[in-house]
């Protein structure tokens, strides 16, 4: 609700307390799809497992699709998915560095 023209507004900064469950299953995501509405981005993630084939040239000539299986779809409001996004591409620079730097000392 916006302020009337003689009210003040007070802010105040409450830190958020991050809580994880021990029962919060972890997913491995092979593939995303990222969607949009008006508000929010819609991130779905999927699970690819290659089919396994051995030596089969048949039915591996015969294999129409692999299946994509969703294990999770998240929904960010718009308005947060920018410092989503900063957020990973700070944390993607700082794995790349740590992988050149294990590259280095192997070297």
């Amino acid at each position: 609700m916006p302020a009337k023209k003689d009210e003040v507004v007070h802010k105040v900064a409450i830190p958020l307390e991050w809580q994880i469950p021990e029962d919060l299953k972890t997913h491995f995501a092979t593939n995303v799809v990222v969607s949009h509405s008006e508000a929010e981005f819609f991130l779905t993630f999927f699970e690819v497992v290659p089919p396994f084939i051995l030596g089969d040239v048949e039915k591996l000539a015969a294999l129409k699709s692999v299946p994509a299986q969703a294990v999770a779809r998240i929904a960010v409001a718009a308005d947060r998915t920018e410092a989503i996004i900063d957020a990973m591409q700070r944390n993607l620079e700082s794995y790349r560095k740590s992988k050149e730097s294990e590259e280095e000392e192997s070297a």
